[in-house]
C-alpha cells in the first residue's frame, strides 16, 4: 500500500524489514497534518488568515520574544513565515538570515523556524562589549573577550535560583538588557568566553487569542497549542504499535 501525505511517499509492504520506521513516519506525518489543519483553524477564528503569521502561532523563548519586539524585527520576522503542510516542517515554517549592515543599523542575526518552533541561533548585540546571543530551549549570550572574576560568578551563581537573582543587565551594559529585567540563570567562562545561561520561558511568543483557542481541544498543549494532545498522541502511537505487533505475528508465522 502506497500513502501521499504531507508530501512524502510511504510504501508500506511485506516483507520489508523497514516497515516499523514506516510505520513511525507515518505517524509523524500525521502528526504534522493535524498541526496543520489546526493552526488554520486558529487563524480562521482569530480572524489572521490573511495576515502574516501571528507570534502566537510559534513556540520559543521568551527571550526571544522580548527581543523581536525591542529590536523592531517582529514584521520583518512574521513576513518570512509560511503555513506548510509538509513532513517534518508543519504547521510553520521559515527563517531569517541577515548579515551585518553597519551602516544601516543592522547587525548579523539568524533565527529558523521549523514545525512552529522558532530558534535563534545567533543575534549580534554590538555595544560596547560586543556580545551574540542563541535563544533557543535555553537562552544563552557570549562575550569574546571579556572573562568575569572568579569571586563574581561565584556570587552569581549563589543568587541564581534565588528569589533576587541577579539581573543581566548587571553584568553586560547593553540597551536590550538594560530595558528589561531579564535573570541570570548560570554564568561560567569557556574558550575565553564569559558565557551567561538567562532565564526564559518556552511556550508562544505572544498570548493566543481566546478566540483561537476555542476552536482546538480543551486538552491542547499550552507550550505548542497547535500541536496534538496528549490523548490524540496516546492513540496516534497505540496504531503504530498495534501494526508492529501484526508484523510480528506475520513473521512468526511463515
Amino acid at each position: 500500500m502506497t500513502v501521499k501525505i504531507a508530501g512524502e511517499t510511504i510504501l508500506l509492504a511485506y516483507p520489508d524489514r523497514h516497515a516499523p520506521m514506516k510505520l513511525e513516519q507515518l505517524a509523524m506525518a500525521l502528526e504534522g497534518c493535524i498541526a496543520f489543519d489546526r493552526a488554520g483553524a486558529m487563524l480562521r477564528a482569530a480572524g489572521a488568515e490573511a495576515d502574516p503569521i501571528p507570534l502566537w502561532l510559534i513556540t520559543g523563548s521568551s527571550v526571544l520574544a522580548t527581543w523581536l519586539q525591542w529590536s523592531g524585527n517582529e514584521t520583518m520576522f512574521r513576513k518570512r513565515l509560511a503555513l506548510i503542510d509538509k513532513y517534518g516542517m508543519a504547521p510553520v515554517f521559515g527563517s531569517v538570515e541577515r548579515r551585518a549592515r553597519r551602516e544601516l543599523g543592522h547587525a548579523n542575526v539568524k533565527i529558523r523556524v521549523r514545525c512552529g518552533l522558532a530558534v535563534a541561533e545567533h543575534i549580534e548585540l554590538p555595544g560596547k562589549k560586543p556580545c551574540a546571543g542563541q535563544f533557543g530551549n535555553k537562552a544563552t549570550v557570549r562575550i569574546d573577550g571579556v572573562q568575569l572574576p572568579e569571586t563574581v560568578i561565584t556570587a552569581i551563581a549563589a543568587a541564581a535560583g534565588s528569589p533576587k537573582p541577579r539581573r543581566v543587565s548587571e553584568v553586560l551594559d547593553h540597551p536590550f538588557f538594560s530595558d528589561h529585567e531579564l535573570t541570570i540563570a548560570d554564568v561560567r567562562i569557556q574558550d575565553g568566553a564569559t558565557v551567561i545561561e538567562i532565564d526564559t520561558q518556552w511556550g508562544p511568543l505572544k498570548p493566543v487569542p481566546q478566540s483561537a483557542l476555542a476552536v482546538i481541544p480543551i486538552d491542547f498543549d499550552a507550550v505548542h497549542p497547535f500541536r496534538p494532545t496528549a490523548s490524540e498522541l496516546k492513540q496516534l502511537y497505540a496504531f503504530v504499535d498495534a501494526g508492529r505487533k501484526l508484523l510480528n505475528q506475520e513473521r512468526h508465522c511463515r
